[in-house]
């Protein structure tokens, strides 16, 4: 059967030192930092999840971590296959998936709020006005004090700075903002500093493009 498209780009993720493969340790990390915060079990939310290697490897190696429920949204049913699976040999009970576009907010609106927000691997595909507005939405997905994780290329035009902005104008303080020496990618990592705003459950975050 012939591979999707988002199927064989997870293929970078077993390349060694590529930046897809260095960008999820970090992800991983920056990820088990935020739960260990929490004295309360946690709630993840993943958006445009993939395979789901950050958020499955990061509680499978991880078994201690104080985690409620996590739901990983990923429209590419190959993908969705391939993290069930996972999620099936791991024995980790408190992750599903849900198979759909989670630019459509009502897809999860039952779920939040949250106590982290994974964005990663959407920035690149999207525009900096959608960009733009999945940030300014993104806080009525947390509980107060979350956190949302996103990543981005830094290629030129660079967008970061922008993104770095609007987390700060939509209410987040940077915790962390990764650019390992020699990759292009980079990981923010911000934390909810002002009151979540009203969750609307209808509307579009974003469209996938091609790389922006």
């Amino acid at each position: 059967m012939k591979r999707s498209h988002w199927e064989s780009w997870h293929d970078s993720y077993s390349v060694k030192n590529s930046d897809l493969s260095y960008r999820l340790e970090v992800v991983k990390q920056r990820l088990q930092e935020l739960i260990e915060r929490f004295e309360v079990p946690v709630r993840i939310l993943s958006l445009c999840a993939g395979q789901g290697h950050d958020v499955i490897q990061t509680l499978k190696e991880n078994p201690n971590l104080n985690i409620s429920k996590a739901l990983l949204v990923e429209l590419d049913p190959k993908n969705v296959s391939v993290g069930e699976s996972e999620i099936k040999r791991s024995g980790l009970g408190t992750v599903n998936y849900l198979e759909g576009d989670a630019a459509n907010v009502s897809l999860y609106s039952d779920f939040v709020p949250v106590e982290i927000l994974l964005l990663c691997g959407i920035f690149g595909n999207i525009s900096l006005d959608d960009i733009k507005n999945t940030l300014e939405r993104s806080s009525s997905f947390l509980a107060p004090g979350g956190f949302v994780v996103w990543t981005r290329h830094r290629k030129e035009p660079d967008a970061t700075p922008a993104i770095r902005n609007w987390c700060a104008e939509f209410g987040y303080r940077e915790i962390a903002f990764d650019t390992p020496d020699r990759h292009e990618f980079s990981v923010g990592t911000y934390e909810l500093v002002k009151a979540p705003s009203k969750f609307l459950p209808d509307g579009k975050l974003f469209q996938f493009t091609s790389s922006c």
